[in-house]
């Protein structure tokens, strides 16, 4: 087994730091939409929270859905 095929075969098991930073952003942005659905005592609210959330971070840039091609 070659050195290159071992370091591809553990990156392709390891989470990216783009892919950590969008589980982050994700993880925050329905926290704060379950104190949202908390406060209004309401599953609705939480679920119009947390699509208005991920949207706004994935029309922000802070979610990037694909990575960059050069």
């Amino acid at each position: 087994m070659t050195n290159r095929s071992r370091s591809m075969r553990y990156h392709a098991h390891s989470l990216g730091t783009r892919s950590k930073l969008n589980q982050m952003y994700a993880t925050g942005s329905l926290l704060l939409a379950a104190f949202i659905g908390l406060g209004y005592n309401s599953w609705w609210a939480f679920g119009v929270a947390g699509a208005i959330l991920l949207a706004l971070n994935v029309f922000g840039g802070h979610i990037r859905l694909a990575g960059y091609r050069a």
